[in-house]
């Protein structure tokens, strides 16, 4: 009789313990970088004057009732005091977040930006990742093709001028 009764009463303390387990899962950030587009997963960590960045979170510990909070402060190489804050609201089984600057074309700054991310389901249950992007501009191609087209064709100009 006590061994049927302290069976189910062990049963009844693992199954306890298990649940409690995953309803308090704790939130993490598996993965934090910069692609090219929103559900894009291929990391980009460099970016023309024209493309726009997407910061990416791969998350865990997201199976209870939301709310979850994915946050983002993007930190301007022109100007270190000029920080952009960027924040999402999501659902329980969110695993993806996509995360960009809706006035991009107004901040955007050649150089190494870093990004600081917070995803969050409350004060005690959060977890942070940081990542870095350069902006290059995209006439330095251009200037480069037209100054070598330049060289050579002044090169090939003044030979012909020396051999005449």
């Amino acid at each position: 009789m006590y061994k049927k009764l302290f069976m189910v009463l062990a049963v009844f303390i693992f199954s306890l313990a298990v649940l409690a387990g995953s309803a308090f899962a704790k939130v993490s950030i598996t993965n934090l970088y910069t692609v090219g587009s929103s559900g894009n997963t291929t990391l980009q960590d460099t970016f023309t004057w024209n493309e726009i960045p997407w910061l990416y979170f791969e998350v865990s510990g997201s199976n209870d009732n939301g709310p979850y909070t994915a946050e983002s402060w993007w930190n301007d190489p022109g100007s270190p005091s000029t920080q952009y804050h960027v924040s999402g609201t999501y659902g329980k089984g969110t695993t993806q977040v996509w995360l960009s600057l809706a006035d991009w074309n107004s901040a955007k700054t050649m150089g190494l930006w870093t990004v600081d991310a917070k995803y969050s389901k409350s004060k005690s249950n959060s977890d942070t990742a940081n990542t870095s992007f350069t902006v290059t501009p995209e006439p330095i191609s251009s200037i480069l093709f037209l100054t070598g087209g330049a060289t050579l064709g002044f090169r090939r100009f003044w030979k012909k001028r020396m051999s005449a």
